[in-house]
């Protein structure tokens, strides 16, 4: 079942994402590192995207959620992207909280929350 959520959320992110005018050029891209749910692009800059769908009142929040090691890992898992696809675009990695109202199967999403640069390459070299 958490899969299906995960898979619920990616695709709510994606809808938002393309409506935004972005282009998603992988959905669950994974590395030895980790995976990143979804990557996607605008006319200069790779988006590395990491989706959390949370129950209303959960203890934390979705962007609370990305720890620092996890943020390494996302990082991780990027830098192994842009090697693979020789890019030279910039980079930016962001977090997209959506609500579950808990009506999963029927396809219904509360709010979404898109942080934008939610933070950065240079968290990998504060993360031990």
């Amino acid at each position: 079942m958490n899969k299906e959520k995960g898979r619920f959320g990616e695709a709510v992110a994606e809808k938002y994402l393309t409506k935004k005018g972005l282009k998603v050029l992988k959905k669950n891209y994974f590395s030895r590192y980790g995976e990143v749910d979804i990557v996607a692009s605008n006319k200069d800059t790779l988006i590395f995207v990491e989706v959390k769908l949370r129950k209303r009142g959960s203890f934390c929040s979705g962007r609370e959620a990305v720890s620092a090691s996890k943020r390494k890992k996302i990082i991780k898992t990027a830098l192994n992207f842009i090697s693979e696809n020789s890019s030279d675009l910039n980079a930016r990695f962001d977090v997209i909280e959506i609500q579950d109202t808990g009506k999963v199967s029927g396809g219904k999403a509360g709010y979404i929350f898109h942080l934008e640069n939610a933070f950065s390459l240079n968290d990998v070299y504060r993360v031990a």
